[in-house]
């Protein structure tokens, strides 16, 4: 063997090791060492920051937040939770503190809690399978899951305002809502195109749609969950 030969050494790539706290430790030693570090709770962090980035941008600059987020990879997971599953919560959580100021039972409020939440999540993803079929046959370019993320993004301003049904007066969180659906059909509008690939001249016709749908379903839909559930658990 020559002395070039035994001279001869791997190259070691560089590994820059930032705040690494109880994460797993990953080793390949493919053309050198690489090291991958994961740490859970930073990456917890990053999720709840993204979270509180996109509800701030949905609600201020809708325009620029669908632009943005067409092109970002949200998976669907994430945006169950924290995104919906927390809103929704909250929203249904607001209406049971309502309800106890108001004098009702605990156990009554407690159904209607539950009751409330089923119904909320339930309206996300019927909407996004509304969505997802009149943009499909009016020639969207979508992929399966942009209309949950459309109806999930897009119906936040709802999710927002109905918290105001912690206030103990009755009525307060439907006319809020009720006062909130016009931006909430701003927001939907302004998504219609990037979000969903629809051509722009079959935009106006679909927003006002799914719109008139959405009003449809935000009504009937805490009255249809429990008559669906009421029947099925006898």
């Amino acid at each position: 063997m020559s002395d070039e030969a035994q001279g001869e050494s791997r190259p070691v790539k560089a590994v820059t090791v930032t705040e690494v706290q109880e994460a797993p430790l990953v080793l390949s030693d493919s053309g050198g060492l690489q090291i991958n570090y994961t740490s859970p709770g930073g990456q917890s962090a990053v999720r709840w920051g993204r979270f509180v980035r996109r509800l701030l941008m949905v609600l201020v600059r809708p325009g620029a937040f669908w632009e943005r987020t067409r092109s970002a990879e949200v998976s669907v997971s994430e945006l169950m939770w924290p995104h919906v599953i927390l809103l929704v919560g909250l929203r249904a959580l607001a209406g049971f503190v309502g309800q106890l100021w108001r004098g009702a039972g605990f156990w009554a409020s407690f159904a209607n809690f539950a009751s409330s939440f089923v119904s909320w999540f339930a309206l996300v993803w019927v909407f996004a399978v509304v969505v997802g079929s009149i943009a499909t046959a009016r020639g969207g370019k979508l992929a399966a899951q942009d209309p949950v993320r459309f109806a999930a993004f897009g119906l936040t301003p709802l999710f927002a305002v109905g918290m105001l049904a912690a206030i103990p007066l009755p009525y307060v969180a439907p006319i809020a809502e009720l006062i909130a659906m016009p931006y909430t059909f701003h927001v939907l509008g302004l998504g219609a195109v990037p979000m969903l690939g629809l051509p722009v001249q079959k935009a106006p016709s679909f927003v006002g749609l799914t719109c008139g749908l959405l009003l449809i379903l935000w009504g009937i839909m805490p009255t249809l969950v429990p008559l669906v559930v009421g029947v099925l658990t006898r």
